[in-house]
């Protein structure tokens, strides 16, 4: 499902991924919750751009830049992203969750509704998704 990245594209993508991750951390302290779902336009359905997408959610914030981006890493999400022919998605789960849930058997459980399937990941990180081609 990965193809080689634009570097336009992985601008655009890590763009996406730190906004998002700031909307998840803002929602996060608002409503006090430890579990997210979202999606993401800019991987297109591409697993690599994906895992690109949530590292930036996850990142650090940098405090001297203008416009704050990341800063979700410790808060659980399962991030989706389609194209018109695969979808994407990608569990995360921060170590201080790890023994309530494993990124894998959730990721595998989410896909396994529409035989979807697990390609890479552990306990803390994975990924897969399902080809999506119409006959």
């Amino acid at each position: 499902m990965s193809q080689k990245a634009d570097p336009k594209v992985l601008k655009a993508v890590i763009k996406e991924g730190g906004k998002r991750g700031v909307e998840i951390e803002g929602a996060a302290v608002m409503g006090g919750l430890r579990f997210f779902c979202a999606k993401v336009d800019e991987p297109n359905g591409d697993i690599e751009m994906l895992r690109e997408s949530v590292k930036a959610m996850n990142a650090v914030p940098d405090e001297e830049e203008e416009e704050r981006r990341g800063g979700s890493g410790e808060i659980g999400k399962m991030i989706f992203s389609a194209a018109e022919s695969q979808l994407a998605v990608y569990a995360y789960v921060p170590k201080n969750e790890a023994e309530h849930i494993d990124a894998k058997e959730w990721l595998a459980n989410v896909l396994g509704q529409f035989d979807g399937e697990v390609v890479g990941g552990d306990s803390l990180e994975a990924w897969g998704g399902k080809n999506l081609f119409i006959t």
